[in-house]
């Protein structure tokens, strides 16, 4: 059930699956977004606990790397495996075992501040044009900017997960309005910094359970990871970690 007063973090809990479940009730989707095309986000990719329970999202950001939310805590690296090549949660795709779970070392669940977690694959993943990289951004991202979320979340508040892959258009806000938003509530315990990017597109759209981890892109470039809202597309802007600001991090982890 869904609390009022509560932030959402947001990532399923199927069966226990992911550990958005430290305090929260996550309650995420892309909500009033459409279905994608086939291939049309060849870096996304599925969390699944025992290779078929949908929990998180993430991106693939290179061959052997995936980059998702902090709060996609994962207990048992070989209980979880991630998909990548379709945009179906019941077919399709090809699967892979973690070798190592980075998350990010100041990373705070109780405030989702440094939300990020970067996942070792145990071998590298087969590229072909239904999967593929997605860049790194080599600048920050200005408010007002035509950007695009995907992700398996719900899509309604009866807690109905699609089988295909949804997306929604939607615009990135200044750190500014997005402190003065529907958000503003939790400011005492998730404070809106510049290492966060809000974006919004109208009420009863956005991201809800199931979405955290996934990408926030401006085109083929990642500038945001699905990190926090209020349950669920209720006319206030998600939260996403903001990519540009962890570029430092992600490179050193990823070249030891």
């Amino acid at each position: 059930m869904i609390r009022l007063y509560y932030i959402l973090a947001l990532a399923v809990l199927t069966h226990h699956g992911a550990q958005g479940d430290q305090g929260f009730e996550d309650e995420t989707r892309i909500v009033g977004g459409q279905e994608a095309a086939d291939g049309e986000f060849p870096y996304q990719v599925s969390l699944r606990r025992y290779g078929t329970q949908h929990f998180c999202g993430g991106s693939i950001i290179a061959s052997q790397w995936i980059l998702t939310a902090a709060h996609c805590t994962i207990k048992n690296k070989k209980d979880v495996k991630v998909v990548a090549g379709t945009n179906s949660l019941t077919k399709g795709g090809d699967k892979y075992d973690i070798e190592e779970i980075i998350q990010h070392e100041s990373y705070v669940y109780a405030s989702l501040v440094n939300d990020v977690q970067l996942l070792k694959l145990t071998k590298e993943i087969k590229f072909g044009s239904k999967v593929a990289a997605i860049d790194l951004p080599t600048k920050d991202t200005p408010e007002n900017v035509a950007l695009v979320t995907s992700g398996w979340g719900y899509i309604n508040n009866n807690k109905q997960m699609p089988d295909k892959l949804q997306k929604l258009n939607v615009k990135s806000l200044t750190v500014k309005e997005c402190q003065e938003s529907g958000v503003k509530i939790y400011q005492r315990t998730h404070k809106i910094t510049d290492k966060q990017i809000c974006a919004f597109n109208k009420d009863k759209t956005g991201a809800c359970q199931g979405d955290s981890g996934g990408p926030l892109a401006d085109k083929n470039t990642l500038v945001g990871v699905t990190s926090w809202g209020v349950p669920c597309a209720r006319g206030s802007p998600d939260v996403y970690t903001r990519v540009f600001a962890y570029l430092d991090w992600i490179k050193k982890h990823m070249k030891k």
